[in-house]
């Protein structure tokens, strides 16, 4: 009940209203049952007799009904006090339930009240025509109203041990769902610090591809005239012959119109450190060609590109020189350097496809 109080007040305050009428009610009806006389009253609770006697003739024993009325009459009356005190004490232990107080002062101040209103009660019998202040009659009125407060006090216990377990039940439900979130961020925080560590692992294989590009610019003795032509071909691409041949751009910089071919109109080498250097060369022309490509247009990941490009190129040139020094017969070496050769301006395709 404490917990209803605390989180419905505007509907606490409907019920201790309600609960307020209702005790005033009854107060009111057990005045007016006071004030009648001896013989009015008589009259009211043998009425009541002779229906209950209707209702069960087994009661009438075969004497008249006057006899059974009157051998009934204290029993009734005494009911009647017990009943009416009942719902009495109900009414006024359920408006005390709306106040945030203890269990115990529920019951002493509602018990209280209704003694007090059970002795001015019978002290208002005194002045009524045939009706007398009986002691008894206080204690039945006072037993009542205390199994009332009982029964009220009873049920609002058992709401509050109701909803306290709900409450109870919600709270292990979040506990539970706090738990699992807990468990997912730890899991999103490694999964993000797994994802730092392969962003840092691909920093790393850039830098080293960077490095092995500024070694690449200074290894110069095994590609003269291909190296020359590094140096001039993104100044003079309309003086070079093979670069007409391999990169026609159109005004408007059409990049999938560029086209890497793997014939040409040279006569294959005899030696395979002449065929070696032209093939070297031949990756470093395309090379070159490729990045001015990338430089020329309006690309966002041209740095990127450009970089896979250099990265490439410097690998296959490090593959076949190390052919060179394999060991391996010239018939064996030329394959190879022909599959590295076609392998790197294929990977150069692709990347041009890209824009």
């Amino acid at each position: 009940m404490d917990n209803f109080i605390a989180r419905h007040p505007k509907l606490n305050i409907l019920f201790r209203v309600l609960f307020f009428i209702t005790t005033i009610s009854i107060m009111a009806l057990i005045f007016e049952f006071s004030s009648q006389s001896a013989k009015e009253s008589s009259a009211v609770s043998g009425g009541i007799i002779e229906k209950i006697v209707t209702l069960f003739p087994f009661l009438q024993k075969g004497e008249e009904m006057s006899v059974v009325v009157e051998s009934l009459q204290h029993i009734v009356r005494s009911f009647a006090h017990l009943t009416i005190f009942f719902a009495l004490g109900s009414s006024v232990s359920a408006f005390i339930c709306t106040y945030e107080i203890s269990g115990f002062l529920r019951f002493l101040i509602s018990q209280i009240f209704c003694i007090l209103f059970a002795v001015s009660d019978e002290y208002h019998q005194k002045y009524v025509p045939g009706r007398s202040c009986q002691l008894t009659d206080m204690l039945t009125d006072s037993l009542g109203s205390a199994l009332g407060i009982a029964f009220v006090l009873l049920v609002v216990f058992i709401v509050n041990k109701f909803m306290n377990r709900r409450t109870f039940m919600r709270k292990r439900q979040l506990i539970r769902q706090n738990e699992l979130l807990t468990e997912k961020l730890f899991e999103a925080d490694k999964v993000i610090a797994e994802l730092k560590n392969t962003l840092a692992d691909r920093e790393n294989d850039i830098a080293v591809l960077s490095n092995r590009l500024l070694k690449a610019r200074q290894q110069n003795e095994m590609a003269k005239s291909a190296e020359n032509e590094n140096a001039n071909a993104c100044d003079n691409l309309d003086n070079n012959e093979e670069a007409e041949e391999d990169i026609k751009l159109p005004v408007e910089q059409n990049y999938n119109s560029f086209d890497i071919s793997l014939t040409e109109n040279e006569e294959v080498a005899s030696d395979v450190k002449e065929y070696t250097v032209k093939a070297i060369g031949k990756i470093i022309s395309e090379t070159v060609k490729v990045n001015c490509v990338l430089a020329g247009g309006n690309v966002e990941n041209r740095q990127e590109l450009i970089n896979l490009v250099l990265g490439r190129g410097e690998l296959a040139k490090e593959e076949i020189s190390a052919l060179m020094h394999s060991g391996l017969s010239d018939e064996e070496i030329k394959p190879l350097v022909d599959k590295q050769l076609a392998d790197t301006l294929e990977y150069f395709k692709n990347i041009l496809n890209q824009i």
